[in-house]
């Protein structure tokens, strides 16, 4: 093999893995978030997660804050798509207002690292506040830790949103 060749060689062993590496893992946690139609089940971390997103938006809704105060941990911050930050106290008395007509889940991509959870996700969010009746989506990123044996919501990033008409 003459010098040229053995470069190449080790180029396509190095780089094509490392171009791609995220493609894989994307796949990976696409399918681990969604399972096939084929698959009996979920990994158990993963079924978790998505068990409590979905508790947690009905929570939102109905207004149930003693359930959202074990979710949230302490140091839990809410950032919305205009820059401001609320920590939990502020969080839970805006929801305790009852606000929220519907708070949907559109989409749901769910990543485990250990005893962490990134969870980004799209709701169709229906509310009713001092403005007057308006929805949207919003993209969001949220985390959770799993602290003394439970997952709890470390904090959530809305990341942008969309108007749509009210139907």
């Amino acid at each position: 093999m003459n010098c040229t060749n053995h470069r190449y060689s080790i180029f396509v062993v190095v780089c094509v893995p490392l171009l791609l590496g995220p493609y894989a893992r994307a796949e990976n946690r696409i399918h681990q978030a969604t399972p096939a139609v084929h698959e009996k089940e979920e990994a158990p971390d993963v079924a978790a997660i998505r068990a409590l997103e979905q508790r947690t938006e009905e929570a939102t809704v109905s207004g149930d804050t003693a359930f959202l105060e074990k979710v949230f941990s302490d140091d839990f911050t809410y950032a919305r798509t205009t820059g401001e930050v609320e920590n939990k106290a502020q969080w839970l008395q805006h929801v305790a207002r009852k606000l929220f007509i519907s708070r949907k889940i559109v989409s749901l991509d769910i990543e485990i690292h250990g005893n962490v959870a990134v969870v980004h996700g799209q709701l169709d969010v229906v509310v009713h506040d001092d403005h007057g009746g308006h929805a949207n989506l919003v993209n969001y990123l949220r985390v959770y830790e799993q602290r003394n044996g439970q997952w709890q919501m470390v904090t959530h990033r809305s990341l942008g949103e969309t108007a749509k008409p009210l139907t």
